[in-house]
């Protein structure tokens, strides 16, 4: 895995927090599609950061139990990078219900059992 690898972009506040959809960081593969599903979701585009989402960070995030919405372009780079370190990807259709949305896929962290 390439720690340093960019797989997408991300919206956030200074200090108030991320662009999420539910509980998970929303990463798209463009600034373009990260600003329309800002929109679509109601938020102001122009009050974000963009900031780069890369590979290390994720899988960082993730193992500690963060979830993240990734658009196609997004996960089309996350998943081979992903297997490489063991991580289970998954075939997912990315047709939105609706022409001119965005579906997204959510990875959220299965909890790990003791014993």
């Amino acid at each position: 895995m390439n720690p340093g690898k960019v797989i997408g972009v991300f919206g956030s506040k200074r200090g108030v927090g991320q662009f999420c959809d539910n509980q998970a960081l929303v990463v798209c593969g463009s600034e373009a599609t990260l600003r329309k599903a800002m929109l679509s979701r109601g938020a102001d585009p122009a009050t974000m950061m963009i900031q780069k989402a890369r590979m290390g960070a994720v899988v960082e995030a993730l193992r500690m139990g963060a979830a993240y919405a990734f658009d196609q372009e997004a996960y089309a780079r996350f998943a081979p990078e992903a297997e490489t370190i063991g991580i289970p990807t998954q075939e997912f259709d990315f047709t939105p219900s609706q022409p001119g949305l965005i579906k997204f896929l959510i990875l959220e962290p299965k909890p790990e059992r003791a014993g």
